[in-house]
């Protein structure tokens, strides 16, 4: 900001989400009222800044999660659901998408027609198409869904989350779909359901119910679906349903696990006391915080791009280079 067209617009950083080639950094809880979001490319080329005092559509610069296509960019923050027009550049508030009160949206996840909105008090949806100039023009009625509780959609009339698929009162840390599955992990556990369905959600738990509590993460390795509690990681096999725990005796019980990451060779994990790595090969663990140069070990999320590790923390946006020749661990 000022004269520096570079870097995050608010040091506090409450999420960094990669979306296509571009990070979403929000701003955290201690930036006041000019807090603002900052969108890059991944290449760190281009900046752009957004301050909602000063951005039409924008109505909070705490960013959860985002979720998109080359079109249309959807943004959970802690006051609603946005949508920002990646063509014009211009945000949109949804502030009505579910049939109860909610504040602040935790979790998104798409299929073909719909936005899946998980929040702290259940989960609602909205159109994918929603002000799309590529569909045909739609009548009074069907226009009045951006502020309607229940949109729909042409292709498909019925409702993508009936009744007590809501989840009403039902705290939704995360959505993600996998293997055309959409999992939504809660304070209550893991439930699934298949995407298209527009079924019953199913509960899913291993034969020791190591997935019967707050789950707030979840990522998938090939075969393998990892599933994130406070303070453990849990390793499912999809095909022969064989679970394995990741458990730091350490740190159990005493630090608390946000997003979870994996590639080929590690599983890296954001925590409020640094950055775990857990190697497959070896079963090597380890947390790296502040001693280990990092500017925060209170890391609120990450994202894996290349050999480099992205983490958001209070202090500022950290870039690791995972795989540095003669690193000795």
């Amino acid at each position: 900001p000022g004269a520096l067209q570079y870097g995050p617009y608010s040091e506090d950083a409450s999420a960094l989400v990669r979306e296509g080639d571009k990070f979403w950094i929000g701003a955290g809880p201690s930036e006041g009222s000019d807090a603002g979001i900052t969108v890059c490319d991944i290449s760190l080329q281009d900046w752009r800044w957004y301050v909602p005092y000063y951005t039409r559509g924008l109505s909070s610069a705490r960013l959860t999660c985002a979720i998109g296509d080359e079109k249309v960019t959807w943004l959970g923050t802690d006051n609603g659901l946005v949508r920002f027009d990646n063509e014009s550049g211009q945000f949109s508030n949804y502030p009505n998408f579910t049939d109860f009160a909610i504040t602040s949206v935790t979790a998104l996840a798409t299929d073909s027609a719909w936005v899946y909105v998980g929040t702290d008090n259940g989960m609602g949806y909205v159109s994918r198409f929603h002000e799309s100039k590529h569909k045909k023009p739609r009548s009074k009625n069907t226009a009045k869904s951006e502020t309607s509780s229940a949109p729909t959609d042409s292709a498909n009339q019925s409702t993508p989350l009936p009744g007590k698929n809501r989840l009403q009162g039902w705290y939704i840390y995360c959505l993600k779909v996998i293997d055309n599955y959409l999992y939504v992990g809660t304070n209550r556990g893991v439930l699934r359901r298949l995407l298209g369905d527009y079924g019953d959600f199913t509960l899913v738990n291993t034969p020791k119910n190591m997935l019967s509590d707050d789950i707030l993460d979840i990522s998938q390795l090939g075969d393998t679906l990892l599933f994130a509690t406070k303070s453990e990681i849990i390793l499912i096999d999809s095909k022969t349903g064989q679970s394995t725990s990741l458990t730091e005796l350490a740190h159990f019980g005493q630090w608390h696990i946000r997003k979870i990451a994996a590639d080929s060779a590690h599983v890296w994990v954001a925590t409020d006391a640094g950055l775990w790595m857990y190697r497959f090969s070896d079963g090597y663990k380890r947390l790296f915080t502040t001693g280990d140069g990092m500017i925060s070990s209170d890391v609120r999320s990450l994202e894996i791009v290349g050999d480099y590790i992205w983490m958001a923390t209070p202090k500022g946006v950290i870039r690791f280079l995972s795989n540095r020749s003669g690193r000795v661990d």
